[in-house]
């Protein structure tokens, strides 16, 4: 297992009441992206490739999550922030 943290740099969504999000968890963008071989190995270099297997676990002290942070919508500037 591997911990791994995505840094997606300062953004922000503000949702509506009731709305929900989906995540998608995949290896692969291919075609749009180049396939990785899952070696490690520098992209330029031919080497093994291999299979990338994901798990999410649910439950227990090792479950996936998502962590996302709620910025109170006082803190969000006016020109950005919607009509209350």
């Amino acid at each position: 297992m591997y911990e791994v943290k995505i840094d997606l740099w300062p953004t922000a969504y503000i949702f509506n009441q009731g709305h929900r999000l989906r995540l998608a968890v995949s290896s692969s963008n291919y075609p749009r992206f180049t396939a990785t071989p899952n070696n490690g190995w520098p992209l330029a270099e031919e080497g093994p490739i291999y299979i990338a297997n994901n798990t999410i676990l649910m439950g227990g002290s090792l479950e996936s999550r998502v962590t996302l942070p709620l910025v109170p919508l006082s803190a969000i500037p006016p020109n950005i922030a919607p009509d209350p």
